[in-house]
């Protein structure tokens, strides 16, 4: 009991209250109340799934904005978390505006307890965009964790943890969003965010522990930090394998989702950004490879998808068999991890050019021919 209380001192971290739309509004639930409690409808399936997406945000220049039609793009985002029925979901880049337009969804409204509101009551959303977890399942713990001195970036974008039960067995998520950019510094910060959350989720009494988001992970090299923290990549688990089909997983493609070009001229790089991550030793296995989700597009004929990054799900199952991953992606990610750091082939110069032809796109797109 000491060394869990030291874990969590030593992260940085709050309490939060959960909300749960009562018939009328979206209203505060006691935590304490919560323990052993099943969901409102109980789950038909013996399986939880896990999903998340960051979902690109509606704050932004008013070129970004004509490119990403963000109106659209939530409405289709309603129907799509409806059509995906996670169990427990983590969005990205959670704007007031796309929440608004979530929480008014009757699906929501029926099927989920959430973590914050637009007027931000547990101040998760202090900045542009932040973190949210939607669970069909009572959340009996609660949290959102805070930034370290120095991390200014985090201030908007708070990691969020959500503690559950299913058949028997606690769960703790944490959907996080660590800083962005390819650069040496901020790799070295993404792998400290990464670490200080997992340590928290350890401190937490639960047979599962999971880390997923957008986190940023733009070197190869940063899969490293996947063995050093204990962890299993859920991706590279389920297709990096002798029996996997080798599937790279890219969740920001340039290649295959034409918007991003159309809003980041010159962009032209395919990563794996978004992550499910498992602490080893869990007692739920994936049910079948994880997957994408929200990677249709909203309007082919206009270059809209639902967001600039694919989204990931991954259906689990209790097992008594503990989740300890294979051998080979266990090598083959820290094959990756003694990478010289890929250079970016994004630059300054190649924006100003694109941006250039660009601009005719933006024009007809402002005038209705784009």
């Amino acid at each position: 009991a000491s060394r869990v209380a030291a874990c969590m001192m030593e992260v940085p971290h709050r309490t939060i209250t959960p909300l749960r739309w009562n018939g009328c509004s979206w209203c505060s639930v006691d935590l304490r109340a919560q323990q052993g409690l099943v969901a409102d409808a109980p789950l038909s399936s013996e399986e939880f799934r896990l999903a998340t997406l960051n979902i690109l945000t509606d704050i932004c220049p008013w070129p970004v904005r004509l490119a990403i039609a963000s109106q659209a793009r939530f409405e289709a985002l309603v129907v799509e978390v409806a059509r995906l029925d996670a169990t427990v979901l983590g969005l990205n880049e959670v704007s007031q505006t796309s929440l608004q337009a979530l929480l008014a969804s009757e699906f929501v409204r029926a099927n989920y307890y959430v973590t914050e509101l637009p007027h931000n009551v547990n101040t998760t959303l202090n900045g542009p965009h932040g973190c949210v977890l939607f669970s069909k399942l009572p959340f009996e713990e609660c949290y959102a964790l805070e930034p370290f001195e120095g991390e200014h970036q985090q201030r908007s974008r708070k990691p969020v943890v959500g503690v559950v039960a299913f058949r028997g067995c606690r769960m703790a998520v944490c959907s996080m969003h660590t800083v962005a950019h390819q650069t040496p510094e901020n790799m070295a910060l993404r792998a400290r965010q990464i670490g200080r959350a997992v340590t928290f989720l350890r401190s937490l009494d639960a047979q599962g522990h999971f880390v997923m988001g957008d986190l940023n992970m733009h070197y190869l090299a940063e899969d490293a930090l996947i063995g050093a923290n204990g962890l299993l990549d859920c991706w590279a688990e389920t297709h990096f394998g002798r029996d996997g089909d080798g599937d790279p997983g890219f969740t920001f493609d340039a290649l295959t989702n034409p918007m991003i070009p159309h809003y980041i001229p010159g962009e032209t790089r395919r990563m794996r950004l978004d992550r499910i991550l498992c602490c080893a030793g869990a007692a739920f296995t994936p049910a079948r490879p994880c997957s994408f989700w929200g990677h249709a597009a909203v309007d082919r004929a206009s270059d809209l998808y639902l967001s600039d990054h694919f989204g990931l799900v991954l259906d689990l199952v209790h097992s008594n068999q503990k989740f300890e991953g294979s051998a080979d992606v266990r090598q083959a990610l820290e094959a990756n991890g003694r990478r010289k750091l890929d250079p970016n082939p994004f630059s300054a110069g190649r924006f100003v050019l694109a941006l250039l032809c660009h601009s005719v796109w933006l024009a007809r797109r402002a005038v209705g021919l784009a």
